[in-house]
């Protein structure tokens, strides 16, 4: 802030942020997993178990059908599921908690990021970690 904006009380304001904004469900965070078969000089130390299970004929005649391949969407730390508020606060939530796992999802994916939360003057912000 100058102080033209000081002086005059022009300064910018923020208001909302990114736990404000719609999640986008399109399909660019979305990843199928890919079976890669081990290197040579570690193949004799370890056992393959394939991702994709072959289901007998008997089951197949019964009606059971494979669900493919998995697929996992990673996560965007700009558009968390948690405010930041909901992330601070969920601290104190009980471990067998929903909103206390996604809690430690959404820290994980902030420190990823780089950032943290801290209360400053009584509001949650994001700070570069430390």
């Amino acid at each position: 802030m100058t102080d033209d904006q000081n002086k005059a009380g022009t300064a910018p304001i923020s208001i909302g942020g990114p736990e404000h904004e719609p999640m986008d469900s399109s399909p660019e965070g979305v990843h199928e997993l890919i079976e890669h078969p081990p290197d040579p000089e570690v193949s004799s130390h370890v056992e393959v178990i394939p991702e994709v299970v072959t289901i007998p004929d008997e089951l197949k005649s019964i009606g059971v059908e494979s669900t493919g391949t998995p697929v996992f969407k990673s996560i965007d730390p700009n558009h968390l599921p948690l405010t930041d508020e909901q992330i601070f606060n969920g601290e104190k939530a009980p471990p067998s908690s929903a909103i206390r796992w996604l809690r430690e999802m959404c820290l994980r994916a902030l420190l990823q990021m780089g950032k943290t939360l801290k209360l400053i003057h009584g509001k949650v912000t994001r700070v570069p970690s430390s």
